[in-house]
């Protein structure tokens, strides 16, 4: 008997081990993680903020439909007990047990049934934080009125709370109802019934049921404004939706409120008033739900009364579409702008192509830069350069658009046999510096830089105090700096002592007591953490190294654009996020399906509200993140303003040495682009001809992408302003002849600031009575010059391959100027040389080995045209 109370215990320890262990690796240890990983950013405050709206906030709400269930349990146990006085004793114990069940039966029931109805909204605790601190926008929607907050806040969260209302209330009737049932069968034992006060309990009870169906009923109206019946027409309710499927709800509405009085009637005066109201009513709701229900009825007045007269009957509700679709992407305020193209060019060309704009014009395609920079400024094995951007910096009084790309280290690149712990998380710990090249280049002379070289030689005076690059866009292991290793080789800007990389940056977690040691290396499953003999007092443990990674870590609620980019500051390297808030909720605007990257993965999100709403700053040297709001208009960060004080910072407040070199964000003007190539036709009577509409230009099967370009536009307003500008091209549809351009960032009129961010944007529209060549019109020119077919020939024959690079289209001095570079791609060398730049304009082609030579060819056939 001692033997087995031994082995019982030691069995009892053993599990209550290994659940401490349990709780304490996955639960308490990542708790700590977090925590220090947050406060080593100065977030300590938002980590226990955003602790208290995921857990906080359900847990309340866990507490009210804990007192729901409980309280009517209760209520339903006390009307049973006074009148079994006299009763048998087995009758009393089993009252008692009604009478007390409260504590012994309902609490723990209540707790288990207010778990699960809360489950969703512990799920969905973004929305929940978005209802509670979501603003008004302004903006009212023209169907029903409603400010477009309560669709993007309010209903998505009403949805919830009347589903998990209606399945509380029909939980509680039925349950209660069984209670009274089996109290009424041990009260009719002894000749008892119970008080009338049960029948009420029942009574309010059905009315809590009816009332939530009710609200189903009245929030069924809203899906009415995301029908997509009208498709490809149009997005969004028609005359049907409004006239007869809204009726067809109000009758459900009506008729189940009479139905539910009836049968409460009914119930209460046993069958004797109620009856022929219950069958009417019950009539008129199911003819509701059927007519609803039934796809031909609908079909059958559209295709017989709105067709006949469409555009009469569905003009308001066509212009509601475009109106919603255009705010819903931000392109509400697009300022649409003709092109005053002439048909003889020689005239304006003569003069614009002298303007100093030839140095900006990006010759060198990102996707070829990729590898011209490994090959040429890597410089040792273990640098990588994982992406080249696109950027503009003031030299000499002049904005020069330039490429540059981020030295980061590349593990991968090492021999294996360097792969030690020691060298991973103590030595290689982080790439150096960056390249920087002009954007635009000659292709008879070697590629120019304007920093070049881990010594960071600047041709233009540029430098930067602390080029270390610590975090980057690859997946880079936990690494700890500073630490006691002799370092030789690896560049750091540390001048003290060249041996040792003394990091004196913030964003580490201090790793120098025996505690943090032990916590980490349990974390990362990693003894020697805990067993180096290399780190001190001052060491700092750098992980999530990956900027995304980071970002989702502190902000999982953001969408982040594909591309961040590089920028040189005067103390540090930075990088750029763009970020993004989406929603599918917004009212009558056109959806789009697009692939995106968000902290649980890539996934096809579905959304028709989309705004830049963040720019993200990471520094390269300490990770340091801080968010700046750059679209104030937008009510979603609004709300997260409200929710997480002094996190989400205005612009005003960001560096003015970022400030300068932010841009407009590549995924938001794709997202625009694929819309306005519709949406620009605002007429409702256009938009239903389908007259105007546009799509994204192509050259064969390929869809040209929008490029950045650093130029002045001859446009109204500040003519002369030279402006970083994101450039889409737009053909008519079905067609390739060019329909315009939209261009982003163009500056504020009212200020003309130079290089100050803007959300503007421009179209420049080709007159419909012209033709003008679109790119694929273009590339065949180009394919059909004798000169230049003959070159390709050649080129091809002799072991390269000849490549054409992104085409550049411009209007200079309403002129449509074309500039495309030729790359050669030889087999045994996989460094691509610019080989030649070919200019285009009014119809004629010419191949040089630079802009200005390619500009002077093209005057020249211009002029003897004009004769």
């Amino acid at each position: 008997m001692a033997k087995t109370s031994i082995t019982r215990k030691i069995g009892i320890g053993l599990i209550s081990l290994i659940i401490f262990y349990v709780i304490g690796y996955f639960l308490i240890l990542d708790f700590i993680v977090e925590y220090l990983w947050f406060e080593s950013m100065g977030y300590s405050g938002y980590f226990w903020v955003r602790i208290f709206y995921q857990y906080g906030i359900p847990f309340i709400a866990t507490i009210l439909f804990f007192l729901i269930f409980y309280i009517h349990f209760w209520i339903a146990s006390i009307y049973l007990g006074t009148e079994l006085s006299h009763a048998d004793k087995e009758t009393k114990s089993l009252a008692h047990k009604f009478k007390t069940g409260a504590m012994e039966i309902y609490t723990p029931l209540s707790v288990v049934l207010a778990v699960l109805m809360v489950i969703p909204l512990f799920q969905d605790w973004q929305s929940t934080l978005l209802f509670l601190f979501g603003p008004e926008s302004g903006v009212r929607e023209n169907i029903y009125g409603n400010d477009i907050s309560f669709y993007l806040f309010s209903l998505p969260i009403f949805r919830i709370i009347q589903f998990e209302l209606l399945m509380t209330a029909v939980i509680v009737f039925v349950s209660v109802s069984f209670l009274y049932f089996l109290e009424q069968r041990l009260l009719s034992s002894r000749g008892k019934h119970l008080p009338v006060g049960a029948t009420v309990h029942r009574i309010i009870l059905i009315g809590f049921v009816c009332a939530w169906v009710v609200w189903g009923f009245l929030l069924q109206r809203f899906n009415l404004l995301h029908s997509n019946a009208h498709e490809p027409l149009f997005y969004g309710p028609g005359w049907v939706e409004m006239n007869i499927e809204l009726n067809l709800i109000w009758i459900a509405v009506i008729s189940f409120i009479v139905t539910s009085y009836a049968a409460i009637m009914l119930v209460m005066t046993d069958g004797k008033r109620g009856k022929w109201p219950l069958f009417i009513s019950l009539g008129f709701l199911g003819l509701s739900f059927l007519l609803r229900m039934i796809p031909a009825i609908p079909k059958f007045i559209d295709d017989y009364i709105v067709v006949p007269n469409q555009f009469a009957l569905e003009k308001k509700y066509i212009d509601s579409n475009i109106k919603a679709t255009l705010h819903g992407y931000k392109l509400d305020h697009t300022k649409q702008v003709s092109i005053p193209l002439n048909s003889s060019s020689y005239d304006d060309l003569v003069v614009g192509l002298k303007k100093e704009f030839s140095h900006n014009i990006p010759l060198w395609d990102t996707q070829y830069l990729d590898d011209v920079y490994n090959q040429l400024q890597a410089i040792t094995p273990y640098f990588h350069f994982f992406n080249i951007d696109e950027d503009r910096y003031l030299m000499d009084g002049y904005l020069h658009q330039v490429n540059l790309g981020a030295r980061e280290i590349d593990l991968k690149k090492l021999p294996v046999s360097s792969h030690t712990w020691q060298n991973i998380h103590l030595r290689y710990t982080h790439g150096y510096g960056y390249a920087m090249s002009p954007a635009a280049q000659q292709a008879d002379i070697p590629m120019q830089w304007y920093v070049r070289d881990i010594t960071m030689n600047s041709s233009v005076g540029l430098s930067t105090k602390h080029p270390d690059i610590y975090y980057g866009e690859s997946n880079y292991p936990y690494v700890i700096v500073p630490n006691d290793l002799d370092i030789i080789g690896i560049p750091s800007s540390d001048d003290q002592d060249t041996s040792k990389h003394i990091h004196l940056g913030e964003g580490g977690i201090h790793i120098g007591s025996v505690w943090r040691k032990l916590v980490f290396a349990v974390y990362f499953g990693d003894p020697l953490i805990f067993m180096s003999a290399d780190l001190n007092p001052t060491s700092k443990l750098r992980m999530r190294r990956n900027i995304k990674d980071r970002i989702y870590a502190l902000a999982p609620e953001l969408v982040l654009d594909e591309d961040p980019y590089l920028v040189s500051g005067k103390d540090y390297l930075y990088w750029v996020q763009d970020a993004y808030t989406f929603s599918d909720q917004y009212p009558i605007s056109k959806p789009s399906v697009t692939l995106i990257h968000t902290a649980e993965g890539a996934e096809q999100r579905r959304f028709n509200y989309v705004r830049n709403s963040v720019k993200i700053i990471i520094n390269a040297y300490d990770g340091v993140v801080r968010f700046y709001v750059s679209d104030p208009t937008d009510p979603i960060i609004k709300a997260y303003q409200r929710a997480y004080q002094g996190i989400f910072k205005p612009l005003s407040e960001m560096p003015g040495e970022l400030k300068s070199h932010l841009r407009y964000p590549e995924d938001f003007f794709k997202y625009q682009l694929k819309i306005f190539a519709r949406y620009h036709q605002t007429d409702p009577s256009v938009f239903y001809q389908q007259a105007e509409t546009w799509s994204l230009a192509k050259i064969g099967d390929q869809k040209m992408p929008p490029y950045y370009l650093t130029t002045s536009l001859e446009l109204p307003e500040c003519r002369g302003i030279t402006q970083f500008l994101h450039i889409g091209v737009m053909t008519w549809v079905n067609r390739n002849n060019l329909s315009g351009l939209l261009i982003g960032g163009t500056q504020n009129p009212e200020t003309c600031a130079n290089n100050h961010l803007t959300q503007n944007l421009t179209s420049l529209e080709v007159p419909t009575q012209l033709q003008v060549n679109g790119p694929a019109q273009v590339d065949a020119l180009i394919h059909q010059d004798p000169t230049i077919s003959a070159n390709f020939t050649l080129w091809n024959q002799q072991g390269s391959t000849v490549k054409l690079g992104h085409m550049i289209i411009l209007p200079v001095s309403n002129t449509m100027v074309y500039i495309q570079p030729v790359y050669l791609l030889a087999e045994k060398n996989t460094i691509p040389q610019l080989a030649r730049i070919i200019v285009s304009a009014s119809d004629e082609v010419v191949m040089d080995v630079s802009l200005e030579k390619a500009f002077d060819k093209l005057l020249q056939k211009l002029k003897s045209q004009k004769g």
